[in-house]
């Protein structure tokens, strides 16, 4: 099923062999008839010498001989060319079905050299003549079949097109065909079919339905070739004012789709380097350096990736990944001065739409391995993101739509993904702040990222205007425990950042001292706010409530009701700390007090 990645051969070594060997059984026969008569040629050609020669030539009594190639040969030759015909024909060989006027002409020689080689026998006139006539159109009609076979198509007519129309439905709705055949001759076709889409509807119409179908795609997904050169000619058609290109844009949202659902497609393989190591490819140059940004939009923004499968989202992903990689690889290298130069800037409306595809890909998964995977590729980029340009060299509106997506990624995922070893968890959250958020680079003052982040953060647990379910009144998901798997270290610790403290924990800690007892005592979500519990519904209340508290904290922090304060153990609670939430929001101070 795979193709080759970049050239389709002319032919295979099986039709060569065959070819070859009907040629040499062909001339063999000729030999043997012709040394039937050989003579009888030798007088003729001696006699050339001779002003007389003409004469001889016409009552040479060779001609009146019969040849080897009597109507019993030429039956069996052609009766071989049926056969062979039939041969090509039933694995459905492309060009062979498209040059059909010269399969006519073929047809057309082998049917006269029998009727000659039939008047040969009755001895009429010049029996020789005859024959030898037969044999040769024969002959030519054989070479005529050879040169369809092993040439290779280039461009087709208006007749060819129709017949080309007509194979294609045909493989498509016939399960039981040779489909590879017919796309290695469509690939072959494929530099004609891409100029003459932009004239022709019926092309057009190839593109956006047979081509574009599912079959069509999964083969041409595994060619680099299809995928390198329909970028390259919609970007210089593009390029050149060509507007009629909607066919094509169409047959590519589909084709890189596909790619990403394949995990045989070129892309795949190149993308996992097993194809050209440390290589590059057409699509990494659009990325790295297409000013226009028509391409992107239709591989990109245009695009729709919610019906990716989970694996067509690890492959999305990957592609962005390789993205930050090759900017990275540009910006940085030990010949540089400092080991870092701008080159390339980042492409901010790309990556804003790769931002919210993968957005997309948390929101809508739910299988447990799979987020997983997703954290994990975007962790393999963050690191990309965060070296790849410097945080000076990185615009104000790039850093603020990632601090956006790094909250998008946690608030999608902490509702949904199982938590198993809280460290592990701990470390890749940390891991993916620290990349994102750039604080060592920036600090936390003029941090854009930094401020959209925190601002978020702190919206979902407290509320406003916009949102009416916060995490203090018990609602979900738990940006909550984000928040104290991120900053839980900091709040506790005795030495803050005032601005942090200011701006994040007093805040929060404050809310948390007055909700956190009220959620112990059943008073969650819709019931917060009431100045009584229902008597039959008290203690289902009262249990949920603690329940969600445990969901909002860490394993290692521990709820006093009775002293309304939190408890926090790190270093493998050899450390530890408590905070008393009445004080931080009586005193608007923290006095962490160690255990």
């Amino acid at each position: 099923m795979k193709l080759p990645e970049f050239h389709i051969r002319s032919f295979s070594s099986k039709k060569f062999l065959l070819g070859v060997s009907f040629l040499i059984g062909v001339i063999l026969g000729y030999v043997l008839g012709f040394s039937k008569s050989n003579a009888l040629l030798s007088p003729l050609f001696m006699g050339l010498i001779n002003l007389s020669w003409f004469n001889d030539l016409i009552h040479n009594p060779l001609w009146l001989e019969h040849s080897s190639y009597n109507l019993g040969v030429a039956i069996t030759a052609i009766a071989i060319i049926v056969a062979f015909i039939e041969f090509i024909a039933s694995r459905n060989e492309l060009k062979f079905k498209l040059n059909y006027r010269k399969r006519r002409i073929a047809l057309w020689l082998a049917i006269f050299s029998i009727v000659l080689t039939f008047l040969g026998e009755f001895n009429l006139f010049r029996p020789f003549i005859f024959e030898i006539s037969g044999a040769l159109l024969m002959f030519f009609a054989i070479l005529i079949y050879l040169h369809v076979i092993f040439s290779r198509l280039k461009k087709l007519s208006e007749k060819q097109i129709e017949i080309f129309q007509d194979i294609l439905i045909g493989v498509l709705s016939n399960t039981h065909t040779n489909k590879l055949k017919t796309i290695e001759g469509s690939i072959e076709l494929f530099d004609n079919l891409l100029e003459l889409s932009l004239k022709n509807k019926t092309v057009k119409n190839i593109f956006v339905n047979d081509f574009a179908s599912t079959i069509f795609l999964e083969y041409f997904s595994e060619s680099g070739y299809v995928f390198d050169r329909t970028i390259k000619f919609y970007i210089e058609k593009s390029n050149e004012g060509e507007s009629n290109l909607r066919h094509l844009k169409f047959f590519l949202k589909r084709l890189f789709t596909k790619s990403l659902e394949n995990n045989e497609s070129f892309l795949n393989t190149f993308l996992r380097q097993e194809i050209y190591p440390e290589a590059l490819f057409y699509l990494d140059e659009v990325m790295l350096k297409e000013k226009n940004n028509r391409i992107l939009n239709v591989l990109f923004e245009e695009n729709r990736f919610n019906g990716l499968t989970n694996a067509g989202q690890l492959n999305y992903v990957a592609v962005v990944n390789r993205y930050f990689k090759l900017i990275y690889q540009e910006n940085n290298h030990v010949s540089l001065k400092n080991g870092y130069q701008k080159n390339y800037d980042f492409n901010d409306e790309l990556i804003k739409v790769f931002y919210k595809e993968i957005k997309n890909f948390f929101e809508g998964g739910y299988d447990q391995k799979h987020l997983e995977m997703l954290l994990d590729k975007v962790k393999s980029f963050s690191w990309y993101y965060r070296w790849g340009v410097k945080t000076e060299d990185k615009t104000e509106n790039i850093r603020r739509k990632t601090g956006e997506f790094l909250y998008d990624v946690f608030y999608c995922l902490i509702g949904k993904y199982k938590i198993e070893n809280e460290e592990i968890f701990r470390l890749k959250v940390h891991e993916l702040y620290d990349h994102f958020i750039e604080i060592q680079e920036n600090g936390i003052e003029n941090n854009v990222a930094y401020n959209v982040f925190t601002e978020k953060l702190k919206t979902k647990i407290l509320g406003n205007h916009d949102e009416h379910f916060p995490n203090y009144k018990g609602y979900f998901p738990a940006m909550l425990l984000v928040y104290f798997y991120i900053f839980g270290f900091y709040a506790f610790s005795e030495n803050q950042n005032e601005t942090q403290t200011k701006n994040l924990h007093i805040p929060i800690l404050s809310k948390l001292a007055e909700s956190f007892p009220k959620l112990y005592q059943g008073f969650k979500q819709e019931f917060y706010d009431v100045n009584s519990l229902p008597e039959e519904k008290k203690d289902l209340l009262e249990k949920q409530g603690r329940e969600i508290l445990d969901k909002f904290l860490k394993k290692n922090m521990v709820y006093n009701f009775k002293e309304n304060s939190l408890s926090y153990y790190y270093s493998g609670n050899i450390h530890s700390s408590k905070i008393f939430l009445n004080e931080v929001k009586n005193e608007q101070k923290i006095k962490p007090r160690k255990l």
